[in-house]
């Protein structure tokens, strides 16, 4: 899930009410990779249209997810071929593997 969005607004006169809306292009559940994605703002309220709003864009920063595999033991009698290894992985996400 993406983090709550915040900034701050100057420049605002007289008490006039803005009020400012975060987004990205980035959500929980779209494929999106690891890396930055912008953070973009608006701004609305009844006194919005006496302003022109200069944007300084952020960035979401998507890290890796950490994943843990970890193989179960295995044993043969010498001479034999492999056995199938096998293990388990902890941490995948979305479904994915």
């Amino acid at each position: 899930m993406n983090p709550t969005f915040t900034g701050s607004v100057t420049g605002v006169l007289n008490g006039d009410s803005i009020t400012t809306t975060y987004s990205t292009t980035a959500t929980q559940y779209s494929p999106v990779n690891v890396g930055g994605y912008p953070i973009t703002a608006s701004i609305s309220g009844a006194a919005a249209s006496n302003y022109t709003a200069v944007v300084t864009p952020g960035t979401l920063t998507v890290t890796p997810a950490v994943v843990t595999v970890t193989i179960n033991p295995a044993t043969r009698i010498y001479g034999a071929a492999n056995p199938t290894f096998t293990g388990t992985l902890a941490g995948v996400l979305n479904g994915t593997r």
